[in-house]
């Protein structure tokens, strides 16, 4: 099979980085989750209430079906969804990121998501209508989701170079120093 990731490859070279990109992304979500609980339990308990992945899928489901509730399933389904679909789109725009840039990009997703289409279609208010403690965990798991999804991203990128039978550009020689 032709490679086609080389360079002028197009959109078949694109379509590749995105599917990676929405596996790390995905992936991603887990350690993110993972932060999300963690902080959660030492915010003051006046502010302990559900997180938000919880709010906006309980949100939609009860506008879907009256009272509904998406549950834990629906909503892990719902954040790590979005986590893959949001990921997808940074092996388009950065194909070889940083964690810098990772977390830049997590962070940017929070705002766009916090103070954009969340608050716009109603799911959630804004995130200036939040706790400071809340957002702060909420930054932190973006950040952390972000340089989980370069890092990720990185790494799919070098096994995929391997299961092709040829190193990636990144690859250390041996003996080099």
């Amino acid at each position: 099979m032709p490679d086609t990731r080389g360079k002028g490859a197009g959109v078949g070279a694109a379509l590749d980085r995105a599917v990676l990109s929405a596996i790390s992304g995905f992936c991603a979500t887990l350690p993110m989750t993972m932060v999300m609980w963690r902080l959660h339990r030492r915010l003051p308990s006046d502010e302990r209430y559900a997180l938000p992945p919880r709010e906006v899928s309980d949100e939609a489901a009860g506008r879907v079906v009256r009272g509904g509730s998406a549950g834990p399933p629906g909503t892990l389904a719902a954040h790590f969804g979005y986590g893959a679909a949001a990921g997808a789109i940074l092996g388009v725009l950065a194909p070889r990121p940083t964690l810098v840039q990772g977390a830049g990009f997590g962070l940017a997703i929070w705002a766009g998501s916090y103070f954009g289409w969340i608050p716009a279609t109603g799911l959630l208010k804004p995130a200036s209508d939040h706790p400071r403690a809340r957002n702060s965990l909420m930054l932190a798991a973006h950040a952390v989701w972000g340089c989980s999804l370069a890092w990720g991203l990185r790494e799919l990128e070098s096994s995929e170079a391997s299961f092709r039978g040829r190193e990636h550009p990144d690859a250390e020689k041996p003996g080099r120093a």
